[in-house]
């Protein structure tokens, strides 16, 4: 039975760093934009109803006029929604949304109707988020009550050793020791090397043993730097939007 990684961001480097490895060959739709935790599992839980924006509202950030994204001003777009971002796309244009409710439709349609067993890959955006995965497990199961899945929940810190541990029967939480310097530090196609060196060993669930058992005791975060990939302290969400 074939493994399925679908990416939940919570930015686009997680995408890039899977088609890298060549586990990405369709799009979904968290797949590059920022997205917290609690809005992946409200989108799951009321079929995306708060995935755009509800007033499509266009920001120019100054980025700088060498930012690959700028304008001639050295501005870049940023649509900001409830639970999170969009950088890379112009929401005022009807075909971004068109191909966003495609991927939308993608996503569901598959998680309904798989028999894969599926491995959904998330990095954290806030250090909180190993308090969400009770919750995104029964929303999950709930909705696609067939699914066969599991979630792996990726901190940055440097400070810990490279590790993967089972949090419960469903979830993993993995500690990349590599350190994201800002929100211009471009994606390492080697980044988190040791959890795709494992999972490409991996043909099926039943293979998930011999790790260690997740310690209250050990405390997961992220470093400093939390991944919005705003420039200026813009904060991602527009929680009345």
């Amino acid at each position: 039975m074939p493994i399925k990684i679908i990416s939940l961001g919570h930015r686009c480097h997680l995408g890039q760093i899977l088609a890298f490895n060549k586990l990405r060959n369709e799009s979904f739709p968290f797949d590059s934009i920022i997205y917290s935790f609690e809005g992946v599992i409200d989108c799951f839980e009321n079929n995306f109803i708060n995935f755009f924006p509800k007033t499509i509202n266009c920001e120019k950030i100054f980025v700088g006029k060498e930012h690959p994204e700028a304008d001639v001003d050295g501005n870049r777009l940023l649509f900001r929604c409830k639970h999170g971002a969009f950088t890379h796309h112009d929401l005022n244009n009807d075909e971004i949304i068109n191909t966003f409710k495609r991927r939308i439709t993608r996503l569901i349609s598959y998680l309904s109707e798989t028999d894969d067993e599926v491995i959904f890959l998330r990095t954290v955006m806030e250090d909180g988020e190993i308090d969400l995965l009770d919750r995104f497990i029964y929303v999950i199961k709930t909705v696609f009550p067939l699914l066969n899945f599991r979630m792996f929940l990726i901190y940055d810190n440097k400070l810990l050793p490279n590790t993967i541990v089972k949090y419960n029967e469903h979830s993993f939480i993995v500690n990349s020791c590599m350190e994201t310097k800002d929100e211009n530090d471009k994606t390492d196609p080697i980044r988190y090397k040791f959890l795709f060196d494992y999972l490409k060993n991996i043909s099926t669930f039943c293979e998930f043993n011999g790790l260690e058992v997740y310690n209250e005791n050990i405390t997961f975060k992220n470093d400093f730097y939390k991944g919005y990939a705003i420039l200026n302290g813009i904060f991602p969400y527009d929680i009345n939007n």
